[in-house]
């Protein structure tokens, strides 16, 4: 099987709150040389009436056992705008790039990338996943298996990185792109929630995010942190954690710019601005990690700490 993290991005911000962003902070850092190690080409493709597996005719538009219904209001709570290319959205996908930046990830990459295998198998198209090592000093290498492709680079930037790791994949109609973060741990009918709102007309499916262990942080940040993060019906949430669009889309917008921080905002925000359909889905939220070490300055664990701060401060209540 060629089976293929959250990011840098307002994680756990609303998007029109994410508008401020310190030009320091989004240069391009470095340069991008890279070295590639793909696997062998073998497509996982699940076969009809396997007991333990999905599987049904996807031609039919039939509910299929062991996936989710797309049903308006669960997985389309917000459908926005119009296709931003004709047979860009609705129609039927025949494969999926799944790209992955790491950046000295060796803690968490191994549990995102058996989360992602276990998700592959839920869709019945062949799922690569793409691994983006960059500048990592660490074992993150090592933790990635042979049939997942490793592309190493020394950019110490993540929107570079998930450009680097998108411009692998086969472009043209009919191809999803899903990006997360090496921290992160994908439910299980992730992609099958994607490629249900593609069906159903999307570009660009924007999901959320939470957070399991608290243990890094002070007990009262959790329930701070839910009590700003709405992840409900009507969110607003961009994350490079939980972002997927079709190829065509991704490739009409120009792709991720090599923004050091909200780079999946910047690109979110360009596919609105051409009328692409965004859902913005609560269907399969993505786990994140709540720790203190950052990788991307302004990012989800840099948020974390600054409402954390302003907790001991006293400036939240």
């Amino acid at each position: 099987m060629r089976y293929a993290g959250a990011s840098g991005g307002p994680r756990g911000q609303d998007h029109p709150q994410s508008q401020d962003r310190p030009p320091q902070d989004v240069t391009a850092t470095g340069r991008l040389t890279a070295r590639v190690r793909r696997p062998t080409p073998r497509a996982f493709l699940l076969e009809p009436g396997q007991p333990d597996k999905p599987g049904g005719d996807r031609g039919t538009g039939a509910a299929t056992p062991g996936l989710p219904v797309p049903v308006d209001g669960y997985l389309l709570l917000m459908h926005e705008g119009g296709a931003a290319d004709e047979g860009a959205a609705g129609g039927v996908v025949v494969g999926v790039t799944v790209v992955v930046p790491a950046h000295n990830e060796e803690q968490y990459l191994g549990a995102c990338l058996a989360s992602l295998r276990l998700a592959a198998r839920q869709v019945a198209v062949p799922v690569e996943v793409v691994v983006v090592l960059d500048a990592c000093s660490d074992d993150s290498a090592a933790l990635v298996p042979a049939d997942v492709t490793a592309l190493t680079v020394a950019v110490g930037n993540v929107g570079a990185a998930r450009a680097a790791g998108f411009a692998l994949a086969q472009p043209g109609p009919g191809r999803w792109l899903a990006t997360t973060d090496a921290d992160c741990e994908v439910p299980l009918t992730w992609l099958a929630d994607q490629l249900a709102a593609a069906r159903l007309g999307a570009d660009v499916v924007a999901g959320t995010v939470e957070v399991l262990d608290w243990s890094a942080r002070h007990p009262s940040l959790p329930p701070a942190f839910s009590a700003l993060y709405t992840p409900g019906a009507g969110h607003r949430h961009i994350h490079g954690a939980n972002l997927g669009l079709s190829a065509v889309t991704y490739q009409l917008m120009g792709g991720f710019r090599p923004l050091r921080v909200h780079e999946d905002v910047d690109l979110v925000d360009r596919c609105l601005s051409a009328g692409a359909s965004i859902c913005w889905s609560v269907a399969a939220p993505v786990i994140t990690s709540a720790r203190v070490s950052t990788r991307t300055p302004h990012g989800f664990s840099s948020h974390l700490s600054a409402l954390e701060l302003s907790l001991s401060e006293g400036d939240v209540a």
